[in-house]
């Protein structure tokens, strides 16, 4: 039981990083790009 939880939290994990990356990857890549210039 205690290892059906934890993937159950690395699932959570993943979806909460995947959700992340998908809204701040943008942001992200622009401010690095603008470090660059």
């Amino acid at each position: 039981m205690v290892l059906a939880e934890g993937k159950k939290i690395n699932l959570l994990k993943s979806e909460i990083l995947t959700i992340l990356e998908q809204n701040y990857n943008k942001p992200l890549e622009e401010i690095f790009n603008r470090r660059k210039s």
